[in-house]
């Protein structure tokens, strides 16, 4: 049988594998409260389903180029692209909401946890600009 998506195949597998151990684990260790050992038998089983339905879609030569036509549509890739971005532009305000909680805090109770609670936000803010002016530049001299 030939292989006409071996990144489906590897995703397939991995997925699978970890329907695998946590199926085993379930099974092998049960929860004492039942409502989580039916939990993670369900997360187990749609895990399963995930990885054998991408391995088997990644040795069909339809399947596998019904995935490449819709992964190489321009409004997929438009969508997927206006979602990062606008994710992005959210993920920067909750980190400037947790630089303004944490700096008020330390000012208002002069505890020093609440300094270390600004300084992991204010890593995450230095680090996205530094990315953002980085990839600004490569793209600016390479398109």
């Amino acid at each position: 049988m030939k292989i006409y998506n071996k990144k489906g195949l590897v995703f397939g597998i991995l997925w699978a594998a970890m329907g695998v151990l946590l199926l085993s684990h379930v099974l092998i260790m049960p929860e004492p409260e039942r409502i989580r050992q039916i939990k993670d038998l369900i997360v187990s089983v749609l895990l399963l389903a995930i990885g054998i339905t991408s391995v088997v879609r990644a040795y069909s030569k339809k399947a596998s180029r019904e995935d490449f036509i819709e992964k190489s549509d321009e409004r997929n890739q438009l969508i997927q692209l206006k979602t990062k971005a606008k994710m992005l532009d959210l993920m920067i305000w909750a980190v400037c909401f947790l630089l303004a909680v944490s700096l008020i805090g330390y000012m208002v109770t002069e505890n020093t946890a609440w300094g270390f609670l600004f300084f992991g936000p204010c890593l995450l803010l230095i680090f996205a600009w530094i990315s953002f002016i980085a990839i600004n530049l490569y793209y600016e001299h390479h398109e």
